[in-house]
């Protein structure tokens, strides 16, 4: 889905090429922040996933609360 999302806005970059700089330059940052908001979502994921795995670490004291 990111590509898709992506593709259009570079499909909007390049009709707006000629016709207005302006709506170029926002554009591509539209497209940069896009980029940006993506990265974020990845490391936000690995993070989810590194805390699940050391919350779910079964403790000699207590049962084990995570189901596999």
């Amino acid at each position: 889905m990111f590509a898709v999302g992506l593709l259009a806005i570079l499909g909007v970059a390049v009709a707006l090429a000629t016709s207005s700089p302006l709506g170029l330059v926002m554009t591509l940052v539209i497209a940069g922040v896009y980029v940006l908001g993506a990265l974020e979502v990845k490391r936000f994921a690995h993070a989810t996933q590194g805390l699940s795995q050391c919350i779910c670490k079964p403790c000699p004291r207590w049962p084990s609360r995570c189901k596999p």
